[in-house]
């Protein structure tokens, strides 16, 4: 929880401290964020099964990884991977 204290046992003299906020281990598996950090890189949906329907133009698009549009990708970043 963000709010929670936690008992600190260090050699300070600070007594309490926040605990830490951790990444959202299902962002780490589907999002990756590109190496200038404005842009969160994901994989194209809809390609689990049913590929005989797809057109050839979607299936050869969905191969590689899509950018996601800026304010999602900002979503991303802000609520799911914080500490990446």
């Amino acid at each position: 929880m963000p709010g929670r204290l936690l008992p600190f046992w260090g050699n300070t003299n600070q007594g309490w401290k926040m605990s830490k906020l951790k990444t959202h281990s299902g962002s780490k598996k589907r999002f990756r964020v590109t190496g200038n950090g404005d842009k969160v890189k994901a994989g194209a949906a809809g390609k689990r099964h049913g590929m005989r329907k797809r057109s050839q133009k979607m299936k050869r698009e969905a191969r590689q990884g899509m950018i996601m549009f800026k304010t999602d990708g900002d979503n991303v970043i802000k609520h799911y991977l914080r500490n990446s």
